[in-house]
């Protein structure tokens, strides 16, 4: 068990990942874990205490020291960081979201451990815990479709990273349907549930390269746990979902908006229950016991 968490990082700027260590810290607070969220900064050092464990990311690193028995979990770190070269291997522990490319041992759907890599994959999934799941909400009549997140284009040998192609699709999409698109960036946690749970709705539609690769969008697993249709184009979340994954875009939403208010809060309910068990608590407690096995 973790005696202690310390997130390092992601206080002063707006990069994404920094609702992601949020809710690392809000969760092990509601898990009763003492924790705490520093800066990437050298005085934020002497929270690096005997036996605590601290989550970091490649994009918050500079100051990030090697401390003997702290346990480290890294996100998109290089092995050339000083970090790895410097830490014991049985304090080390890497984690990175499922995709395609995901190894090991299977925990869950789509949380893996690879033992000998060291590396634990896992989707993000819902800053609620499954006992704070607010209940499912139909709306018929408001013509907004909510999107929740950055929309970016990234060329990367000819393929775009981003999902701007997508979000001009969803646009068309909206716009074929007498409807008002919506996206909203840089809300708090509280915005994000009004503005999903107002929306006709909130569909966790992705760019191609997270559907290519099965990178399941957090998203849709915290609007599911909002009360929310979970509606998305990757086919590995789709598929969990149950939401027609063979469908195309267009085709899931025309069957989301044509659902009746009895079939659509079903839905709802069920995929509530797939979207338990992909929360924060369970992200630590498979972080635990991941730095566990890499110990024996």
């Amino acid at each position: 068990m973790i005696e202690k968490l310390v997130v390092w990082g992601g206080l002063r700027d707006l990069h994404s990942h920094r609702h992601i260590h949020r809710h690392f810290h809000h969760a092990a607070r509601k898990m009763e874990i003492p924790t705490v969220w520093v800066e990437d900064s050298p005085i934020s050092v002497g929270h690096l205490t005997p036996f605590s464990t601290v989550i970091a990311a490649d994009v918050w690193s500079e100051h990030l020291p090697v401390v003997p028995n702290v346990d480290y979990v890294l996100h998109n770190f290089n092995g050339s960081h000083h970090v790895c070269q410097g830490v014991n291997p049985d304090n080390l522990l890497r984690l990175q979201v499922y995709t395609n490319a995901s190894s090991g041992e299977e925990w869950d759907s789509f949380r893996l451990f690879d033992r000998e890599a060291r590396t634990l994959f896992q989707p993000w999934g819902s800053d609620l815990f499954a006992e704070e799941f607010i209940g499912p909400i139909y709306n018929s009549n408001p013509m907004e479709v909510t999107f929740v997140g950055a929309v970016w284009s990234d060329m990367y040998e000819g393929s775009d990273l981003g999902n701007f192609q997508m979000i001009e699709k969803l646009k068309r999409a909206c716009s074929s349907k007498n409807l008002v698109f919506r996206n909203l960036t840089h809300v708090s946690d509280d915005d994000n549930v009004t503005a999903v749970r107002a929306a006709r709705l909130a569909p966790s539609f992705a760019g191609g390269w997270q559907v290519e690769n099965n990178y399941l969008p957090c998203r849709v697993f915290k609007n599911v746990s909002y009360g929310v249709l979970g509606v998305t184009n990757v086919p590995a979340a789709a598929k969990l979902m149950g939401f027609y994954p063979d469908e195309t875009m267009e085709e899931q939403f025309e069957r989301a908006l044509s659902l009746k208010r009895d079939d659509y809060l079903w839905w709802v309910r069920r995929q509530q229950r797939v979207a338990a068990r992909f929360t924060y608590r369970q992200s630590i407690d498979a972080i635990s016991r991941a730095l566990e096995e890499i110990k024996l």
